[in-house]
């Protein structure tokens, strides 16, 4: 697999980073939960892709049949199939949801929509994509054209300093309360739990346990302790609830990712 990344500065807080990826051969992967959301641009020589997976609402071989799609935050792992890939993914913070396209992150969760009702513009978006001559150009004409669909507001500066502050206690060994963290950011619980809805799609409780199962796949690529050291490190209770929450979001345990994992934390072969 071909991958290419560039990170549009212009979109901080927004949009991650933007990849290709490039396969010629028929392959099968499987991809584990994140906390981002994805534009998915099919470039033209793509073939017969199917996206599935027991918890996420896809149009089967969705790709094959449209340019582009988008897809909310995921709480299970997706299995793609294609005979030929080749696609730029905007790789996107979930309030990008809402400021892009004004959706509230939740209503997306395990959700995949066709990009045309979305995206202005998209038959322009398609002929440049497929004409510009390299990955670069590309994807500075994406971060260019992007800055204009954002709904600027006090609201999203609002978001992109709780997003700031979630990435920090995140990489924390701590596991806040639901209460602590509403104390941090100084809201209620019922606004607290509107705030982390509509821009996050997941309450409190439910980001700390996805964040806390994206940092686990973190370490397990990057450090050489036993997984009995890194459950302990990273707090949880014993070695059952690792895997149970491992389990949760992956459907297999963490012995077994540990032998089938890449080079690329939370992708792998099937």
């Amino acid at each position: 697999m071909i991958t290419q990344y560039y990170i549009p500065s212009k979109l901080q807080g927004i949009v991650k980073y933007i990849l290709e990826r490039r396969m010629d051969k028929p392959g099968q992967f499987t991809f584990f939960p994140n906390w981002e959301c994805e534009i998915l641009l099919r470039i033209e020589d793509s073939k017969e892709i199917t996206i599935t997976s027991s918890d996420i609402t896809f149009e089967s071989k969705i790709m094959a049949d449209h340019f582009c799609f988008i897809t909310g935050l995921t709480t299970a792992p997706a299995y793609v199939k294609y005979e030929k890939l080749n696609y730029i993914s905007v790789v996107m913070n979930p309030i990008a949801l809402k400021t892009l396209f004004r959706i509230p992150a939740h209503e997306l969760n395990n959700i995949a929509i066709i990009g045309k009702d979305y995206i202005p513009n998209l038959n322009e978006t398609e002929d440049r994509l497929n004409n510009l001559p390299n990955f670069y150009d590309k994807a500075k004409w994406l971060e260019e054209n992007i800055i204009n669909w954002v709904n600027e507001s006090a609201e999203l500066k609002t978001a992109i300093g709780i997003y700031n502050l979630l990435v920090k206690i995140s990489n924390e060994n701590y596991s806040y309360s639901s209460k602590q963290v509403e104390e941090m950011l100084g809201y209620s619980k019922t606004q607290s739990f509107r705030i982390f809805n509509e821009w996050f799609g997941l309450s409190i409780s439910k980001f700390q346990k996805l964040m806390k199962f994206i940092n686990t796949v973190e370490h397990i690529h990057k450090s050489n302790d036993s997984l009995t050291q890194i459950g302990f490190d990273l707090g949880y209770y014993d070695q059952a609830h690792f895997i149970r929450i491992f389990k949760e979001f992956t459907g297999i345990t963490p012995k077994q990712y540990l032998k089938l994992k890449t080079d690329t934390p939370g992708i792998f072969p099937i």
